[in-house]
């Protein structure tokens, strides 16, 4: 949706943390970068569905979607070249892990 509540910057945090990734992650919530110049950085199609898992946790972690968190997901899925079926897989493995 554009914004993030202190909440979400927890749980973006939390996750990062738990990745190992807490200073990049702590970087980039600063720098708050337009979307298509991260999502390069993801070569790999592991990276890039887990990039996207984490969104979807992230955005899912209140529970519902609001319309333009999924307008989100539906640039980030086209940014980083992944097709709908997987997207919802992936989506469907972030909930059930949940």
């Amino acid at each position: 949706d554009g914004e993030m509540s202190d909440e979400e910057v927890a749980a973006i945090r939390e996750k990062a943390q738990a990745l190992g990734a807490q200073a990049l992650v702590d970087g980039e919530l600063a720098a708050r970068r337009p979307l298509e110049s991260i999502t390069p950085a993801f070569v790999t199609e592991e990276q890039r569905q887990v990039a996207y898992a984490l969104a979807y946790a992230i955005v899912h972690g209140e529970d519902a979607v609001s319309p333009g968190e999924r307008m989100y997901l539906t640039q980030l899925e086209r940014q980083l070249a992944l097709d709908h079926e997987t997207v919802e897989q992936i989506e469907r493995e972030t909930l059930s892990n949940a």
